[in-house]
């Protein structure tokens, strides 16, 4: 499977950041119909699975910051050095580390 470009990894974690105000806001999240959208702005490159796949090791390193996972979101594997880099800094960004 091809590398995830910075603006696809961006544009998920940006995703999986909205999803986790959601779940603190206790709102009702739809992960099928995002993760529809992530594979249509990039041309199908990747599947449903491996979005989800990518939002459980966003989830690994959000766990690592001291910060909640979204539910239903299990922690797994770790994300390399530019995940955390890049979870780190959107975090700081949306003050919340």
């Amino acid at each position: 499977m091809a590398v995830y470009s910075n603006a696809e990894l961006r544009d998920t974690i940006s995703v999986y950041f909205d999803w986790l105000e959601a779940d603190k806001r206790g709102d009702k999240i739809l992960k099928t119909a995002k993760y529809r959208q992530l594979i249509e702005k990039y041309n199908g490159v990747r599947s449903k699975g491996s979005y989800e796949s990518k939002m459980q090791n966003i989830s690994a390193v959000v766990v690592t910051l001291g910060l909640p996972h979204v539910k239903g979101l299990k922690p797994r594997g770790h994300g390399g050095a530019t995940i955390r880099a890049m979870v780190t800094g959107m975090a700081k960004e949306r003050g919340l580390i």
